[in-house]
């Protein structure tokens, strides 16, 4: 599964719960060629961080399915019949796994999720539907977590020194928040900690909201992928 595969159905999961019409928002993010979700953003955002985790997971569901040994990851050490223990200060419910994984993928993760409960408590149905895209990609653990233990914002994007990659995150969490219309009061006080946390000044969010905002309504309405 590429990132975008993964990474797909997540975003779709989440601006599904912001109970906003989303369609052209998704087609910016990931549902269109020309999405911002390219080659070069993803590696902003963490690309390295999704090839490791999917050669992580691709070998752990062959241990499983073959009932052998625990893999080892680099850098652990298994001893007798336990699995290599988690990397230091990983996350409660996050598989172990090279430390790429814990700060990239995770990072993305938690930041989708708490883009689209930015505003509120998510409802039942839009916790449940979450959890069962996270299970058909294979990241239920993660995501569970993240959703049942939501981390500060200043945590989730702590330590992001790359300016690109901050403006990235900062485009992306915009996306989801403010979806196909526009940013209320509560969503707009979200986003200012966001900014302030990344080290972003005014004039460069304000920059990067019109560019983007031009651009999700430059989509064509019908763009969501199912």
């Amino acid at each position: 599964m590429s990132a975008i595969g993964f990474l797909g159905p997540l975003l779709s999961s989440a601006l599904g719960a912001r109970a906003k019409p989303h369609a052209r928002a998704f087609g910016f993010l990931a549902g269109s060629r020309h999405s911002f979700l390219n080659s070069s953003n993803l590696l902003a955002l963490g690309g390295l961080g999704w090839a490791a985790y999917e050669i992580w997971r691709t070998r752990e569901r062959a241990a499983q399915a073959s009932g052998g040994a625990p893999v080892v990851v680099p850098g652990t050490v298994v001893q007798g019949d336990l699995p290599p223990p988690l990397p230091p200060k990983a996350a409660k419910g996050v598989p172990p796994g090279p430390p790429a994984i814990q700060n990239d993928v995770q990072r993305i993760v938690e930041l989708t999720l708490a883009a689209a409960r930015c505003d509120g408590e998510l409802g039942e149905e839009e916790f449940g539907a979450l959890l069962r895209t996270a299970r058909d990609i294979g990241a239920e653990r993660m995501v569970k977590d993240a959703l049942e233990h939501p981390r500060p914002v200043a945590e989730i994007v702590g330590g992001v020194s790359d300016r690109k990659q901050r403006e990235a995150l900062y485009v992306y969490a915009f996306s989801i928040v403010r979806a196909d219309e526009d940013v209320r009061t509560g969503e707009r006080a979200w986003l200012a900690d966001l900014a302030r946390q990344l080290g972003l000044e005014a004039a460069t969010t304000t920059r990067l909201e019109k560019e983007t905002a031009y651009r999700i309504a430059s989509m064509p309405a019908g763009t969501q992928r199912a």
